[in-house]
């Protein structure tokens, strides 16, 4: 009866969001109309307070615990994927896992904070039973939303976004660590003597976290020097542009002294690529990409400019909260109970990445997963082997996308 209001309140708002969610219909066809299987709002209430209590959830309403032979409704939110690999890498892994399980799913892409804003009041409205955030940047702004749709019963799980209060899980790399990794592997190359630059958005988490981790850890080398640390405004019209041209200024300022290009994804390392071959500058400075995908890939084959590439596991970021969220909202756990991946709510679960070059570039055709350590080819049965939905990301030439 919730959802049946619940859609009826919100009828006005689907009609002006509906264009930018599209919905998968997976689950069995099974009935659930049979009142005896019904939950009551009082006891639903009795077993929040309950699993409050005995310190196995957290102060907010605990999700609702739908029956393994009921419907599973779940909303995706996530930026538009546009040109974004990293993006249409997670997106395809959230329909492989949604498709797989046989949940209900929508996926709702945005392209702006209001629409985004918009696309989950809606979802609140609607009475799913879990949302799912993918690659949400400033979650303070969302805070307020996360704690609305934990007061109505709806679980928040979050792939790649900063951690707010409410949000049952977030899965992603450690990205101090992934800095480090990354300029680790490039000194080890190059004898560690690099004379470098950095160029980071202004105010994005990831990228703070990367770039004082990395340029911190160089201090202790005395032959590696960071020269210059630029940090560009986050523009989603500008600024790949503006990436250019502070890479552009950085060659003409340092000219021969400079080795490097340290940045902290990969459309920012394509625009600083661009850059080092208009200059002429692609056999003596390097640049690097942070996320990994085809577009980037393509220079490792072709000795392009990217010459070193830290391959996040986007498919194991979502792997992880599809696995957390079958067991707090399918299987009934807590976090802290045996079989429960979480200690406690709202804790970070680390995957690592692998630094990939032109030694060992995955071959064009090749699994996005080729790139991990975890990956095993001949066990159809594990997860990075479904192939449900819209299929495994499979790594092109890099002319298309």
């Amino acid at each position: 009866m919730k959802k049946y209001l619940a859609v009826l309140l919100s009828v006005l708002m689907v009609l002006g969001l509906a264009a930018g969610c599209s919905s998968g219909t997976e689950s069995s066809e099974s009935d659930t109309s049979t009142d005896s299987a019904d939950t009551t709002a009082e006891e639903q209430t009795d077993q929040d307070e309950a699993a409050v209590s005995e310190g196995g959830f957290d102060n907010y309403i605990r999700p609702t615990v739908v029956e393994s032979d009921e419907e599973f409704d779940l909303a995706i939110i996530m930026p538009v994927v546009g040109s974004s690999e990293f993006n249409l890498r997670g997106r395809n892994q959230a329909e492989i896992e949604a498709s797989h399980r046989g949940w209900n799913y929508t996926v709702c892409e945005f392209s702006s904070e209001q629409e985004c804003r918009d696309m989950f009041t809606q979802q609140i409205n609607l009475g799913v039973d879990a949302i799912l955030l993918i690659c949400l940047s400033d979650m303070d702004s969302k805070a307020d939303l996360v704690a609305q749709a934990r007061e109505a019963g709806i679980g928040v799980y979050n792939a790649d976004c900063q951690m707010v209060d409410g949000c049952i899980v977030n899965s992603s790399c450690n990205n101090a660590i992934a800095g480090c990794t990354l300029m680790y592997y490039i000194e080890q190359v190059n004898g560690w003597s690099d004379s470098f630059a950095s160029i980071s958005l202004a105010g994005v988490q990831q990228h703070i976290e990367r770039s004082k981790a990395a340029i911190g850890a160089m201090e202790a080398y005395t032959n590696v020097n960071c020269l210059a640390e630029e940090v560009i405004t986050l523009d989603p019209a500008t600024f790949q542009t503006d990436t250019f041209n502070s890479a552009k200024a950085l060659i003409e300022r340092f000219g021969d002294e400079l080795t490097g290009i340290l940045t902290y994804g990969d459309a920012m390392g394509v625009s600083i690529a661009e850059a080092i071959e208009q200059a002429g500058y692609t056999d003596q400075i390097w640049t690097v990409g942070m996320d990994g995908g085809s577009s980037s890939f393509r220079y490792l084959r072709e000795n392009g400019a990217i010459k070193y590439i830290y391959v996040q596991p986007i498919e194991a970021y979502v792997h992880q909260t599809y696995e957390i969220i079958n067991q707090i909202q399918r299987e009934g756990l807590n976090p802290g109970d045996e079989g429960c991946t979480l200690s406690f709510p709202g804790q970070a679960i680390y995957v690592n990445g692998s630094v990939v070059d032109a030694s060992n570039v995955p071959d064009v055709g090749e699994s996005i997963h080729s790139c991990m350590d975890y990956y095993e080819s001949a066990d159809a049965d594990a997860w990075y082997n479904w192939d449900e939905g819209p299929g495994i990301y499979m790594i092109t030439d890099g002319l298309e996308e």
